[in-house]
């Protein structure tokens, strides 16, 4: 990793949640399934969007009306197929109406 990576991954993913709450602020009915991508990650990225929403976007966070989990528990839908820990997690960040059961049938790696 070359000098200054770090800071530079940084302000790419600050710059891209401050599109995603401008986008949500937009567009308060908006609805995004995230498909075929499983569940694990979310709980990280809605951590981590809560961090940077409070640590590092002082300006941006003072004119939205939500929180990063928020956002995410109003307009997003996730999916998951073969896990189990997740789904379990999901539920309390975003509630059961926003965690669903997906399947690939006839792929070998459907349920």
């Amino acid at each position: 990793m070359t000098e200054g990576t770090a800071s530079k991954t940084m302000d790419r993913a600050k710059a891209s949640d401050a599109d995603l709450y401008w986008l949500m602020e937009g567009f308060p009915k908006l609805k995004i399934g995230l498909i075929e991508s499983g569940t694990g990650w979310v709980p990280f990225v809605v951590e981590m969007m809560e961090h940077q929403f409070d640590e590092m976007m002082p300006t941006v966070k003072k004119r939205l009306h939500k929180r990063p989990t928020e956002y995410f528990r109003d307009n997003f839908w996730c999916t998951f197929w073969y896990e189990s820990i997740a789904p379990k997690r999901m539920l309390d960040l975003v509630g059961e109406d926003k965690v669903l059961f997906e399947t690939d049938y006839p792929h070998p790696t459907s349920l």
